[in-house]
């Protein structure tokens, strides 16, 4: 079970970057993954305001051009997405995507998390395995069903998640195709 209250809500986070460099990488890993989900939650959630889905797509944004370079030693990327990291290291993005995810989240009286969370935590609960990996295996699977149950805000994940549909003019069903392929890179 877990307890919840308003009350019990920071006032501010300090992150401390040394830190997160002595984390082992698959700690960091699933745990950013586990922030990568939480920030589509924040985007597909009824209770998305214009302020979550802003800290929700930076930090997916984010997280997309981190998590698969992650722990290769990668320091520069094509895919640095500006602003963050001069010269685009992988851990910074990935830290900063996952606080700026994590956001939306947190706002008190307006949960957020969902079925890629549920799912996961049935996963997690009877077996010896991090949540952020049981997420990252069950997102795609998740989306797909999600997709074809509703919009999901599917064209706000798209952009989020810079998906490139050849096409001007996408369906609905390549939207979800072109989402769900982001998520399996990632």
């Amino acid at each position: 079970g877990g307890v919840g209250d308003e009350r019990l809500m920071p006032a501010a986070l300090y992150y401390d970057a040394d830190l997160f460099e002595t984390t082992p990488q698959s700690v960091l890993a699933a745990s950013a993954m586990n922030g990568f989900d939480k920030g589509l939650e924040a985007l597909y959630t009824r209770n998305a305001t214009p302020v979550t889905d802003g800290t929700a797509m930076r930090g997916l944004r984010l997280l997309r051009s981190s998590l698969p370079t992650l722990g290769d030693g990668e320091t520069e990327s094509e895919d640095a997405v500006e602003g963050v990291g001069g010269a685009g290291d992988a851990l910074e993005r990935a830290v900063t995507g996952t606080i700026l995810v994590q956001y939306g989240v947190s706002t008190p009286g307006r949960y957020k998390l969902s079925i890629i969370h549920a799912f996961g935590h049935g996963f997690t609960r009877n077996y010896d395995v991090h949540q952020g990996r049981a997420h990252a295996v069950v997102a795609p699977h998740v989306l797909r069903y999600l997709f074809d149950e509703v919009d999901a805000r599917r064209e706000l994940l798209a952009e989020a998640l810079d998906v490139r549909i050849e096409r001007e003019d996408p369906s609905d069903e390549e939207l979800a195709d072109g989402i769900v392929a982001a998520v399996v890179e990632v």
